[in-house]
């Protein structure tokens, strides 16, 4: 008997926004510090070969906050009204930040973004501060501490929250994809991965995928190999640490405070919709029956 783990492939990019804000609030979207954003292929060569400073963009369903030189957006800026200097629904630009060359704001309507399934993982905590691996299935509480170095094997995790502190890891190696669904119960942050860092040796951001139902914090720490999705539309996301995230991220709430660099894996537009008749496949197994 052959066993397959299968799962719904990375949520479609809306408008070439490879980040955006679904809240319709006044700053729904800040980058300040430095913060900066441009784009990328991961299947067209990687990051160094096919970098763009127009295929960057971002939006949000209510408005745009840029502060700070050398705060710059590398692509467009799509909120409900192109309108600068402005609030609700335009983008606010003060301290010589703004869009590179090339760039423009583009008025849209608001974006409506289906909200991902919420597992249902049992309740037990898996503390974990030596290196470890771990299989697809069903956890509780993940909490690295330490110089703690996780291993996740290609599948599906249905987990409750993920904690990474100190110099702990995540590493997700080829080949295959790894799926988060995490639940976030009686959790106030229950994606805190602000610890040594995400892994994602394989350098494609559709092989690593969080998905969140939930609207509490999640926080992300940056890296060389930072490759991932982030489908948390209701979720308060921050960006900390100065360093790179490669991918997309979509969540109620964008923060970007502290110079994080955002690279869009244009490639990830290439994804349709994603009913659930059309599942991709992540790995295969022989199981003894």
């Amino acid at each position: 008997m052959v066993q397959a783990e299968v799962a719904l492939p990375p949520p479609v990019v809306t408008n070439l926004a490879g980040f955006f804000a679904t809240s319709t609030a006044c700053g729904a979207f800040v980058m300040q510090g430095g913060a900066t954003t441009d784009g990328f292929s991961s299947s067209g060569g990687g990051y160094a070969a096919t970098r763009s400073t127009t295929a960057g963009g971002i939006g949000s369903n209510g408005s745009v906050s840029l502060g700070g030189s050398p705060t710059q957006v590398g692509g467009n800026v799509y909120v409900p009204n192109a309108n600068v200097g402005a609030c609700p629904d335009g983008v606010q630009e003060a301290g010589g930040a703004g869009l590179l060359a090339g760039n423009n704001v583009i008025a849209q309507p608001a974006v409506s973004v289906a909200t991902p399934p919420a597992p249902n993982p049992p309740p037990p905590t898996t503390n974990l501060n030596n290196p470890r691996s771990l299989v697809p299935g069903n956890y509780g509480n993940i909490n690295l501490t330490g110089q703690t170095a996780l291993t996740l094997a290609p599948g599906v995790y249905n987990i409750n929250s993920i904690s990474t502190t100190g110099q702990s890891t995540i590493t997700i190696s080829p080949p295959g994809a790894v799926v988060i669904n995490v639940a976030g119960q009686g959790q106030a942050t229950p994606v805190d991965l602000e610890g040594g860092g995400l892994m994602n040796t394989t350098g494609i951001a559709g092989n690593f995928q969080i998905n969140y139902a939930g609207t509490g914090a999640m926080k992300i720490a940056g890296g060389s190999a930072a490759y991932g999705v982030i489908n948390a539309p209701n979720a308060a996301l921050t960006f900390t640490g100065g360093s790179n995230f490669y991918g997309s991220a979509v969540a109620a709430t964008v923060s970007d405070t502290g110079g994080t660099a955002l690279h869009f894996d244009t490639t990830l537009l290439n994804n349709t919709t994603t009913p659930a008749a059309n599942l991709d496949k992540i790995s295969m197994r022989e199981v003894a029956y």
